[in-house]
């Protein structure tokens, strides 16, 4: 119950006005002790004035409380009587007297009460309220000076509540942290670190951490089995809070698994080539079969039946299954066989390469290793790419025979780059018309990032507009027949020729031949002589105008008109030789690179068609000389130069 005097409150109210200076001063001890331990407060009440009356009120906190009937004056006021007890975490004390004495002034404490120390360590502040009045009942001014309760212990704080190491494989060992923190004033001392799972391991079991600090464990986890865990971490010190199981305990979960893996191997190789693909199981459990899909791409194609066990397999049967795009890879054993060991090949199979040159992915799904009891064991797998290496054509898609003599073969080039990552290969080229063919022999090769040549033939049979498709067969898995149009014109040769010689000195015959491929029943032509130059006499036929007549006259300065017919429409024959010649005398040296010249050609058939194919035609005289070194070893060498004659 509290106590209140009320007459000493009344005075204290009446007396605040009055602003008395006054030095008395109330002081409460600094005491310390254990959990649980009780402790004795003392207060010194030093005054100046003559204090009748005292009432002091004093909060505690929730670990401290106050033992009921300690509080007790000193002995030497015997003039008074004192009065103390505790409600909500306070304590209120009054000293009083009915005749208005005043306190004694000594040395040693006024008062003590005690105090029962709590569970949380710390220091505690005594702060009191202190009223204090004369006899008259005058509120006297009063100093107070708070005192202290400290409650000594070490505390254990697990600051790291749960530690989970996750999706683990088994077989090895993961570490984690585990912090702990002395929140006490005294060392905290660690005996033990206990767990309920032998996997587990602290780096140091026994050892202090002062107070205030922090201390960092290590905490090893090994797994041996696979399966989810929870498991817990006791903490055994001498803290305070040390008995608490929510205080002293961590949690540790993990998931471990067995390593069973599949592993796709790379390949490489050259377009239209087949590779072999190795697929490789690492596994801790035993595993007696597996069972995965690819979606190939269409440059990748499975070579039926080509699936084959390795090593690892122990009598086991593989099996391929391919449903569209989707090939499925089947290895088991009826006797449920294990494989053999933990690590290496266990199939492998092969794949026709049809695609240009490229990375592509060879990625399972739908993968299954599965145990005797058909559980799928696979914790992770991965794929790879086959890489194809393909030749890559280039070449125009024209190609111009130009004007072709229909009686000589004619001939074209074409250039064929290979701009690919392989070796192209020409195997075969056709044409969509009689008379072509090629000079090369085949199949022809070109290395990557070179060129060849390749040389079209044609053999003509008839004149007019030719024109056929090469088809070119090659390797390349993106072009595999490439085409070129070839065009010509093929024509009939008509045409003058015109030569010369000297026969003799200062005497020159020139020769006038025709090269026809038809009978030709006519012709006109103008010879050009250099000027100063005439002929010396007529145009003299050969044997080839036997039957025709041939007249040859001026028709302007230095030009003569050639005219051969007949007129019983006799032809010449097809051939390439001379019609006739004209002579030419001068001095030699006026002839001496002169140049003779034929145009107006004129060659007509029977039906009166000029077929005259070729151009105007010029020939040049010119002198050589024969030069003769003599020479020995003791003389320098003359020159002599002769003229032809």
């Amino acid at each position: 119950m509290k106590f209140v005097n009320k007459k000493l409150i009344i005075l204290a109210l009446l007396s605040v006005a009055l602003n008395v200076r006054s030095v008395n001063v109330l002081r409460l001890s600094e005491v310390s002790g254990h959990a649980g331990d009780t402790v004795t407060v003392s207060a010194w009440l030093t005054t100046t004035d003559n204090v009748s009356a005292m009432q002091m009120t004093l909060p505690l906190s929730p670990h401290l409380r106050y033992v009921s009937g300690s509080a007790a004056l000193n002995a030497s006021a015997t003039q008074h009587q004192l009065a103390a007890n505790s409600s909500d975490e306070t304590l209120y004390l009054n000293i009083f007297n009915f005749t208005g004495n005043a306190l004694p002034s000594i040395a040693e404490p006024l008062f003590t009460f005690r105090l029962v120390l709590g569970t949380e360590p710390q220091t505690y502040t005594l702060s009191p309220e202190v009223l204090l009045s004369d006899k008259t009942g005058k509120q006297l001014d009063v100093q107070t000076t708070s005192g202290s309760a400290t409650l000594l212990a070490p505390k254990l704080e697990i600051l790291t509540r749960q530690i989970d190491y996750g999706h683990i494989p088994i077989r090895q060992s993961y570490t984690a942290t585990l912090t702990l923190r002395n929140a006490g004033n005294e060392p905290l001392s660690i005996s033990d670190i206990q767990f309920t799972a032998a996997e587990f391991s602290a780096s140091n079991n026994v050892f202090s951490i002062a107070a205030g600090e922090s201390r960092n464990i290590t905490i090893t986890y090994s797994p041996t089995k696979r399966g989810a865990i929870i498991e817990t971490l006791t903490v055994v010190s001498n803290a305070i809070n040390g008995l608490y199981n929510n205080a002293r305990r961590a949690t540790l979960t993990a998931d471990p698994f067995s390593v069973n893996e599949l592993h796709v191997g790379s390949a490489t190789g050259i377009s239209d080539d087949t590779v072999t693909v190795t697929v490789r199981v690492n596994n801790m459990e035993p595993l007696v079969g597996a069972q995965f899909s690819f979606a190939l791409p269409k440059q990748l194609e499975y070579v039926s039946g080509s699936e084959m066990p390795c090593s690892r397999a122990n009598n086991h049967t593989v099996q391929g299954v391919v449903d569209g795009n989707r090939l499925t890879l089947f290895l088991y054993s009826l006797g449920n066989s294990t494989f053999d060991g933990e690590d290496g090949d266990l199939l492998t199979f092969r794949l026709h390469l049809n695609g240009s040159s490229g990375s592509y992915a060879l990625q399972p799904v739908d993968v299954m290793l599965s145990n005797a009891t058909q559980e799928n064991m696979t914790s992770a797998y991965d794929g790879n790419y086959v890489m194809i290496q393909s030749p890559q054509l280039s070449a125009p898609t024209s190609l111009q025979l130009g004007d072709i003599d229909v009686t000589e073969k004619a001939t074209a080039a074409l250039t064929i780059n290979n701009y690919g990552q392989a070796p192209l290969t020409i195997e075969r080229v056709s044409f969509l018309a009689e008379g072509f063919s090629i000079v090369e022999p085949l199949p022809l090769q070109i290395a990557q990032g070179r060129s060849k040549t390749l040389t079209v033939e044609y053999l003509p049979s008839t004149e007019g507009e030719v024109s056929t498709l090469m088809q070119i067969y090659s390797n390349d898995p993106t072009n595999r027949m490439h085409s070129v149009a070839i065009t010509g014109q093929v024509f009939e040769p008509n045409g003058i020729t015109l030569t010369g010689e000297l026969y003799e000195q200062g005497k020159l015959v020139l020769d006038i031949g025709l090269k026809n491929y038809n009978p030709i029943t006519a012709l006109q032509l103008d010879l050009h002589l250099p000027e100063g130059l005439t002929p010396n006499g007529s145009f003299v036929p050969s044997q080839r105008l036997n039957g025709m007549s041939s007249i040859m006259q001026a028709i302007g300065d230095n030009t003569y008109r050639l005219i051969v017919y007949s007129l019983s429409n006799t032809a010449i024959s097809a051939g390439n030789s001379s019609i006739g010649t004209v002579r030419i005398e001068a001095e030699t040296d006026k002839l001496n690179n002169m140049t003779f010249t034929i145009d107006n050609i004129f060659l007509s058939d029977r039906k009166g068609q000029n077929r005259q194919t070729g151009s105007n035609v010029e020939w040049t005289y010119e002198c050589s000389y024969t030069i003769t070194v003599l020479s020995d070893d003791e003389q320098t060498g003359t020159v002599e130069i002769t003229p032809l004659q």
